[in-house]
């Protein structure tokens, strides 16, 4: 299921739970539960992939929310992570996987144990598709793999992954890109 279908879902559940309340006459708490259900309505539909507008959220290039955003989307933010480790355990999925020496693919690392050694750089937290398509690239630049499709096997030798078409057709891009790269040397 689509980030923006589960983002809509909880919305909904949200919503309802905030008309619930203010119902029977908890209307100080129902407040909250309707702030949350708005924002994750506005992020369901800037995540829609007719729209698609991630920088709603503000991140940063070091993948860190300013102030700004961890104020007004902080319900949703927290309710993404909850959901993120909800679904990593119920799946029983490792925080990670070595998918060649020095490259990992993971989740969301939440205390410093579940970190790969070393020193390493987080390129993405959700693991299942734009950062399977990353690591596909980077196995490539490395000479690991032949091409694109090579690394996404190497991958699923490893850990389950999701890659859908704009994953897929933007590596095939990439691809193009970096053979022309090579014949213009």
């Amino acid at each position: 299921m689509g980030i923006s279908k589960v983002i809509g879902i909880a919305g909904t559940a949200l919503l309802v739970t905030s008309v619930g309340m203010w119902k029977i006459g908890l209307r100080i708490v129902a407040v909250p539960f309707l702030a949350t259900s708005t924002i994750a309505y506005i992020v369901a539909v800037a995540s829609h992939n007719s729209i698609n507008i991630p920088w709603i959220l503000g991140k940063n290039s070091k993948g860190r929310f300013p102030i700004w955003s961890s104020v007004l989307f902080g319900p949703f933010l927290i309710l993404a992570r909850v959901y993120a480790t909800v679904k990593r355990h119920m799946r029983k999925e490792a925080v990670y996987n070595m998918i060649t020496e020095g490259v990992y693919l993971g989740g969301w690392p939440f205390m410093l144990k579940h970190l790969p050694p070393g020193d390493p750089s987080i390129i993405d937290c959700t693991c299942h598709g734009r950062s399977a398509c990353v690591v596909c690239a980077v196995l490539v630049a490395l000479g690991i793999a032949e091409n694109w499709k090579d690394a996404e096997n190497i991958i699923r030798e490893r850990r389950k992954i999701k890659m859908n078409a704009v994953h897929r057709k933007t590596l095939d891009d990439w691809s193009k890109y970096r053979a022309s790269q090579k014949k213009d040397k």
